[in-house]
């Protein structure tokens, strides 16, 4: 080691290191402080970029100034020159030529420390070196390294290695000056601590070679790839938060396709009860007192357009009469009367008629259409529920003997819904298709709006013989009496209409 070697100082000593790196600690502070109050988005956008770019050029301006000039030692004594070692001298005629190590690739070459690569190489005539002792502590590190380079290695670092075809130099340096190999370019956070400038100088491997001493290459030092790497990964980084800024304004403005939540209003409603057996008509006067809006007819009209009665086995001409279950259904306070309308046939009907089994009324003839029409005189006929599967068997049996029904409720539905009043004798002779008393079989269609009690009944009749019954007197609810005697129904007549005289005329209740 010369005297100029030994002698060396970092620049970068343990105390300016210190102090740059407070400075950058300082800038970086500052940075962030300036970027944590800034009021917009887009500032904080645009701040990333210009850190990112004034990074990115300090990087290229350094890397720059380290290849064109490096800065000398602060004391004034220059480094040490790079010097190639020597090539080895021509064997002597007559004499064995020595044996060439074999040629190593450049990925094997073994790691050299900064003494060895500032040190000058020895040259191939001079005798192998005997080991050096340990330095004293004292020693400085460029002579502790100098002694540890100069050590034996362990075998294991000279195992064998295959051999690869000799490269090419990429220049040529036989003639003319010297020309030194290019300085690698380590970032700083690889460099050993102090050494920065060491680390800077080193010169590429060199290793022997077909010419002897192997020729530097140009450098493919690290330096251009990380500084790409890291140009890369500041484009990306500026192109997340450009897409996030992006999307953080679009969802602020409403670009979300997605329709916001209606706003849930305090609705208002109201019950509405429709009881059994009332007329479409009655019905009318219910939804005006509940406050509903519009007329129930022209809704009855206007929803039978949808709910088809036909494929029920209704005629082309039938109406919604029948088919407007009773119950109680919640609506909206002054709402279109037209909504009570549909709740009673998709909420009321449907359902309900679902669960009615049709297997008997199948086998006896009748539709859909008929059983309402069935149950809807069951239920103007029947106040007890117990009874109403005994009327069904009446009626079935009439129509099944051919017998006109003669059921009263048919004629008050085809005068005017009189139910207040006794019927006269020239009310049974009226001239409509719902005077069951003139006309056989069942009337053209329902003559009010049963329940599912009625429904059921009039779907699975009891299997009774009977064919007349006659309400009993003085009972409330109106009980009947039921025969298959004509003489006993005759009779049972008589005492009813005895008692309603008695009474003046009343019903029963």
């Amino acid at each position: 080691m010369s005297p100029d070697e030994s002698n060396f100082e970092d620049p970068f000593a343990e105390g300016d290191a210190a102090r740059e790196r407070a400075r950058r600690r300082a800038e970086r502070e500052a940075k962030r402080k300036q970027r944590d109050n800034r009021a917009s988005l887009a500032e904080r956008v645009s701040g990333a970029i210009d850190d990112a770019t004034s990074r990115g050029r300090e990087k290229i301006e350094q890397t720059r100034e380290r290849a064109r000039s490096p800065e000398p030692p602060s004391d004034g004594v220059e480094p040490p020159s790079f010097r190639r070692a020597p090539a080895a001298p021509a064997p002597e005629a007559g004499s064995p030529a020595p044996a060439a190590d074999p040629p190593r690739r450049a990925a094997e070459v073994p790691p050299r420390t900064a003494a060895s690569a500032s040190a000058p190489p020895a040259d191939a005539s001079q005798a192998e070196p005997e080991p050096a002792s340990e330095p004293p502590a004292s020693a400085t590190r460029a002579q502790r390294l100098s002694a540890e380079e100069a050590m034996p290695r362990r075998e294991s670092m000279f195992r064998p290695r295959p051999t690869a075809p000799a490269v090419p130099p990429a220049f040529d340096t036989s003639e003319g000056d010297a020309v030194a190999p290019e300085p690698l370019n380590v970032p700083d956070s690889r460099r050993p601590a102090g050494e920065s400038e060491e680390w800077a100088a080193m010169p590429a491997a060199e290793g022997s070679g077909s010419g002897g001493t192997r020729r530097p290459r140009p450098s493919t030092t690290s330096s251009g790839w990380t500084l790409w790497r890291r140009r890369l990964l500041a484009i990306g980084a500026v192109v997340l938060l450009v897409a996030g800024a992006a999307f953080a304004v679009d969802r602020v403005r409403g670009g979300d396709d997605t329709p916001a939540p209606a706003p849930v209003k305090n609705v208002k409603t109201t019950d509405v009860t429709i009881p059994e057996g009332l007329t479409s008509g009655e019905i009318a006067d219910v939804a005006k007192k509940a406050g509903l809006k519009g007329d129930y007819a022209k809704a009855m009209k206007q929803a039978q357009k949808k709910f088809d009665v036909q494929k029920l086995g209704g005629p082309k001409d039938a109406t919604l009469e029948g088919f407007l279950f009773p119950a109680t259904y919640e609506v909206e306070k002054g709402a279109p009367v037209s909504n009570l309308v549909d709740k009673q046939l998709y909420e009321g009907f449907e359902p309900n008629f679902a669960q009615v089994n049709m297997s008997k009324a199948k086998k006896a003839g009748f539709s859909e259409f008929d059983v309402v029409t069935i149950a809807s005189m069951i239920e103007r006929e029947v106040q007890v529920p117990e009874e109403a599967k005994k009327v069904a068997a009446v009626i079935y049996n009439r129509i099944d003997a051919g017998m006109p029904l003669g059921i009263d409720a048919t004629v008050r539905y085809a005068i005017g819904n009189n139910y207040s009043k006794a019927l006269e004798p020239s009310d049974l002779e009226i001239d409509s298709p719902y005077n069951t008393y003139k006309y056989p079989g069942l009337p053209v269609g329902p003559i009010s709006n049963p329940g599912l009690n009625s429904l059921q009944a009039a779907a699975d009749p009891d299997n009774d013989d009977y064919l007349y019954y006659v309400v009993k007197p003085n009972t409330c609810p109106a009980k009947h009496f039921f025969t298959d005697s004509y003489d006993e129904f005759l009779a049972a007549s008589d005492e009813y209409d005895a008692a309603q005289a008695a009474a003046g005329g009343k019903p029963n209740c």
